[in-house]
């Protein structure tokens, strides 16, 4: 799965943000991305452009933008990469964390014709609720707007104890799915965050 990110830092959204993208400002990036996996990885490639752009006051400088626009420059991004790698899937992916995560769903949505693989990011902070349980709402709100087959882009667990296993070997009970990527990364050792890591207990 690749990660392509319409820009690094607040600092450069003036120049690289999505009306950017949409005047071909980015046109290089993205052609040149496309011509890579053409060559590398002609049907084995997944782009997430984005991701948990539904967010507001996040971490990313295109959380909680606008919509439309967001729209539009994913759809822009998606036509440029099929013209040149057209075995490459692309993957639209909001936060699923909060209701309402969850209900600004079609907001996001660029549209079938443009998405291959929907799904959401979800973490763990020591719910007590199973996984099957806990992903409920967001597969729900999915199935209400497309068929598109769901791929979970990111979750973890922070469960104490026996409580990650638990939680984790739940996943077995949830339907539906094409796949779910563990986030397996020790945040901490960038500089802050959690070890979501699986670890030997696993």
């Amino acid at each position: 799965v690749i990660f392509l990110e319409s820009v690094s830092s607040a600092a450069l959204w003036g120049r690289y943000g999505y009306e950017a993208i949409l005047a071909g400002a980015q046109d290089g990036v993205i052609d040149g991305l496309a011509r890579d996996l053409a060559r590398n990885w002609p049907l084995a490639s997944i782009v997430r452009f984005d991701h948990e752009m539904n967010v507001t006051g996040g971490g990313f400088p295109w959380q909680g933008q606008d919509p439309a626009l967001y729209r539009k420059a994913f759809r822009y991004v998606s036509h440029r990469i099929r013209q040149i790698a057209p075995g490459v899937l692309m993957h639209w992916c909001p936060q699923g964390h909060t209701r309402e995560h969850i209900e600004s769903f079609p907001l996001w949505y660029p549209g079938d014709d443009v998405v291959d693989l929907v799904g959401f990011d979800r973490y763990d902070l020591g719910e007590r609720r199973s996984l099957d349980r806990a992903w409920r709402r967001p597969i729900a709100a999915l199935r209400a707007m497309t068929h598109r087959p769901i791929l979970v882009g990111e979750f973890g667990s922070q469960a104490p104890g026996g409580g990650r296993v638990r939680w984790l070997r739940s996943l077995a009970r949830v339907e539906g799915l094409f796949g779910a990527i563990y986030f397996d990364i020790d945040m901490a050792a960038f500089g802050g965050g959690n070890d979501w890591r699986m670890g030997p207990q696993m």
